[in-house]
């Protein structure tokens, strides 16, 4: 065995991959077009970062923004 270490969460780093080998990153962004810089987010982060809350098991996300 190499030397890797194994999280709970490694499936995720799949469908990231996945995400970037096929472009869907590249076609969100493309469809929806950019966000305002001062935002901080791509839609593609967005959306890929929504997949993985889901396909983890979550069922919400909380902004505790507090700026």
């Amino acid at each position: 065995m190499g030397s890797s270490i194994v999280s709970p969460f490694a499936g995720i780093s799949f469908v990231n991959d996945c995400f970037e080998k096929l472009g869907i990153c590249k076609l969100i962004d493309k469809e929806l077009g950019n966000r305002v810089f001062s935002y901080g987010y791509q839609y593609s982060e967005i959306i890929k970062n929504l997949t993985n809350v889901f396909l983890s098991g979550g069922d919400c996300v909380e902004d505790n923004y507090t700026g």
